[in-house]
């Protein structure tokens, strides 16, 4: 079974961390001021890996609700992914069915410092929520069994830093802006199934106020497990209102030892 649920979340916290990884120098950049409940955004991921071949992920990340949580203010916040296969000719074919991941992020993680929102899994997902596909969507409530093991076999380390370049006009195709562009560079790591997968990358970052969560354009030239990929991401369109959640249906409590659709918990685990 393909880890797709970590994959995801993993894919969620990145999302949302490059904004605040960026202008962590930068207080007047916020992202629950610019990103009101009802924002969404979609964003065209093209990735060309060492052997040319092409994929195309679409990325809809949306602001949909806000809650009070034990005392503190926290936010839903959706991701939804379809990737692409590239043929000859341009023709796409959708790979799997799209997922989503719907997780309750505390305010102040969005807001403060970025590392906890991709080195501190744990705190960042308090209750996801995942469905694949036209499946039943599965919640996962803080302490539950699937999340614990699911975060120990993540493992992510992330080493990653950001200089400003300065302030420049960026064409994407949701259309001009005024953004800020920074250089980054660094590493993650993590794991998928067995395998350990270490990414050094090289990238370039526009980020902007006037789209919700921040992000506009990203370049990046990378290495992965050594091996040498290309992936270009710029947001195609966005809204300040009328996002809502994608999932469909109630989602069923995931407790004990029970199978949730496409993850097999062993194959999570480092030497499961």
């Amino acid at each position: 079974m393909k880890p797709k649920f970590a994959f995801m979340l993993l894919l969620h916290a990145f999302c949302l961390a490059i904004p605040t990884l960026a202008y962590s120098d930068a207080p007047s950049f916020n992202v629950t001021s610019t990103t009101p409940v009802g924002s969404w955004v979609e964003r065209e991921q093209r990735t060309v890996d060492h052997r040319n071949r092409e994929t195309v992920s679409i990325i809809r990340q949306t602001m949909v609700e806000s809650e009070q949580r034990d005392g503190e203010l926290h936010y839903w916040i959706e991701t939804e992914s379809t990737n692409y296969k590239v043929k000859k000719k341009g023709v796409r074919k959708q790979q799997g069915d799209t997922a989503i991941v719907k997780v309750l992020v505390p305010a102040s993680t969005l807001d403060g410092d970025p590392a906890n929102l991709v080195n501190n899994l744990s705190g960042f997902g308090k209750e996801i929520i995942f469905q694949n596909g036209s499946q039943q969507p599965m919640r996962m409530r803080e302490g539950g069994t699937m999340a614990d093991l699911m975060l120990k076999a993540l493992g992510v380390k992330v080493d990653y830093t950001f200089e400003s370049l300065g302030r420049e006009s960026v064409n994407i195709p949701a259309g001009e802006f005024r953004a800020e562009k920074f250089a980054g560079s660094g590493s993650v790591e993590t794991r998928m199934l067995l395998k350990k997968i270490t990414v050094e990358s090289q990238s370039e970052v526009w980020l902007t106020p006037d789209i919700p969560f921040g992000f506009a354009r990203m370049v990046s030239n990378d290495l992965v497990n050594g091996k040498s990929q290309t992936s270009q991401a710029e947001v195609t369109q966005f809204g300040t209102s009328g996002g809502v959640s994608k999932i469909v249906g109630e989602p069923v409590d995931f407790m004990g030892e029970q199978t949730m659709p496409g993850i097999n918990l062993k194959d999570l685990m480092p030497g499961g």
